[in-house]
Formats: C-alpha cells, structure tokens, sequence
C-alpha cells in the first residue's frame, strides 16, 4: 500500500446570533503505517478567520503514533504553512488503536480580537 499524507480540514467561521460554527474533516481519521497527517485550514461560508492551529496529544508520548511529539514547532502552523507532523507513523502499533488528540485553533472574532477554541477529534490505526 502507497503511503500518503492524509489531510484533515479545520475550518472555523461565525454563526448567527453569536455562535460559532467548527468543522473538522475528518473527524476520525485512519492512520496508516508511514503515512504522515496535515491540519489544513479551510474556508467555510466564505469565512476565514482562522489565525493559527496547534496539535497537542491527549496521550502518554509513548502511545503518540509519530516518533515526533508534540509540542515540537512543526504541530502548530496556519494557512501559508499548516501544522503536520514532521515524520511517518511508527509501524507496530494495534490495528484499530484509538489515539485522541487536542486541535486548538485561534480565530478572528467580529470584532478582529482573536478567540481560542479547543477541539478533541480521533485519530485511529489503520494496517
């Protein structure tokens, strides 16, 4: 099997009557060995007002499925140069592993004043 760079879309944009509208693409993603992930910012209802992104693990770094962990620079990007993870998934880990992970994402608010969400997608072992 090819090994790909799988890429996860984040797109942030404002809702009516104050609410904030988030969508994460794919919301679980498969992961498999040597393959490599990217956090893509993307515009949503003509909106783009994400400022920047960062990956966290929500796990020991031994259950991290890269063998770089966060909180290394390359986890945090924004558009021009999106956060990704700097080398391939480790071979070895359990088919069908869960790993949680924690996006933050900084946006623009009506007002130009950056706003902080949190976010807690999946990201699952896949061969």
């Amino acid at each position: 099997m090819a090994k790909k760079q799988v890429e996860v879309g984040v797109s942030v944009s404002p809702g009516a009557n104050g609410k904030l509208e988030i969508k994460v693409k794919p919301w679980i993603v498969e992961v498999a060995t040597g393959d490599t992930l990217e956090w893509v910012p993307v515009e949503h209802n003509n909106d783009e007002i994400v400022r920047w992104m960062r990956i966290d693990s929500s796990v020991p770094e031994s259950m991290w499925p890269f063998p770089t962990t966060p909180p290394d620079s390359a986890y945090k990007g924004d558009k021009a140069k999106p956060p990704k993870t700097p080398d391939k998934r480790k071979p070895g880990l359990q088919k069908g592993t869960r790993v949680r992970y924690v996006i933050t994402v900084a946006f623009s608010d009506d007002e130009g004043n950056e706003r902080v969400a949190v976010i807690d997608p999946d990201m699952v072992m896949d061969v």
